[in-house]
């Protein structure tokens, strides 16, 4: 028979009531008594009915996380660094992903989150990025931002503390990186090297330049030192490393000079130098490869990857901080963006260009 709190008090020789205030950590007891309290409920293999706890506390002690995948290294090094933080603070996680999922399987898990009464909510996931090409679509944008009115009239009814990350959500918290300024890093890395000639592969067919400050950042730059991508040497794809090899494929095909590539992450970057070095190319010495994002993959592969490196850790750590103020400050907290810096990795798959 499971035992109960009763019977941790009797083994504690503590009241009830003290054995509650241990649990629920709502007031202090002398250390003597925490002790005591804390070897009845090891010794008696006691565990707290958190159903109890909830329904007196008002507090699952659980937050909702979803994320579009953990196949990338990225997705799956932001939960991981979120996770840490949350059990420090006595929450466990609740995890989705979006893999190849539809728009109402997405609904599904908001309500999901909603009903079990979660404490709160990381959404880090808009969409799905699926794996297969998407039909053009002009109304593709619209969609998305309908998708985002859906989502934000669910959350908002659901009345909990919700922390976007990766991407501005009109009327709740954010944390991003700024895509925008890791762009123009990109940009300037290469520019220095002497490159004019560059191509470029796009990560998600779904977003053009207006709605990717990665990409916006990556164009300005480059313009105002007078130069433009070609269009003839832009390609869009989905993630992935198979993927990038498709689309250096395509470029090198297409048979139009191009001394560096940027890749939208370290995923395409990677499969861009597989293709590359299968088609006899010398990486830098010919064409320059440069990623985003700084995943473990990024350094493992050789060349290793000169790539800009997302604080991964740190803003996982800032979303979750961002989330437990506002778990705690109720309907007087007050939304906040928080964005943090880009940094180049200059490792050796860049290099001075040569004519």
């Amino acid at each position: 028979m499971a035992k109960t709190i009763r019977d941790v008090a009797k083994e504690a020789g503590v009241s009830i009531a003290t054995v509650s205030r241990v649990i629920n950590k709502t007031n202090k007891v002398r250390p003597e008594t925490l002790d005591r309290v804390m070897k009845a409920t090891k010794k008696l293999d006691f565990y707290p009915d958190q159903g109890a706890r909830s329904m007196v506390s008002k507090k699952t002690k659980s937050v909702g996380l979803l994320v579009p995948t953990l196949l990338n290294e990225y997705w799956a090094s932001f939960c991981e660094s979120v996770q840490r933080a949350l059990l420090k603070e006595g929450y466990s996680v609740f995890l989705g992903t979006l893999d190849a999922a539809s728009e109402d399987y997405l609904e599904k898990l908001l309500r999901s989150v909603i009903e079990r009464k979660m404490d709160g909510l990381i959404f880090g996931a808009q969409k799905p990025n699926h794996f297969e090409m998407p039909r053009p679509d002009n109304n593709v944008p619209q969609q998305d931002d309908y998708l985002l009115k859906r989502i934000a009239a669910m959350l908002k009814h659901g009345h909990l503390p919700v922390i976007s990350f990766g991407r501005q959500m009109p009327g709740f918290s954010s944390v991003w990186g700024d895509h925008y300024q890791g762009g123009v890093l990109a940009a300037e890395h290469l520019l220095s090297l002497g490159h004019r000639e560059i191509a470029y592969i796009g990560g998600d067919p779904f977003y053009r330049v207006e709605q990717d400050p990665r990409e916006r950042g990556f164009r300005d730059a480059l313009a105002r030192n007078g130069v433009s991508l070609e269009e003839e040497l832009v390609q869009y794809i989905p993630f992935g490393v198979e993927n990038g090899q498709i689309a250096t494929r395509t470029l090198l095909d297409k048979q139009v000079r191009f001394t560096a590539l940027f890749c939208w992450n370290d995923l395409l970057a990677a499969g861009a130098l597989n293709q590359l070095l299968d088609h006899g190319i010398r990486v830098p010495e010919e064409i320059s490869v440069i990623g985003f994002d700084d995943i473990s993959l990024a350094r493992a592969i050789r060349p290793a990857l000169t790539t800009i490196h997302q604080p991964i850790a740190a803003m996982g750590k800032s979303t979750v901080d961002l989330l437990l103020d506002a778990m705690r400050s109720g309907s007087d907290f007050v939304p906040r963006n928080i964005s943090l810096a880009m940094e180049l990795m200059q490792r050796k798959s860049t290099g001075r260009v040569r004519r």
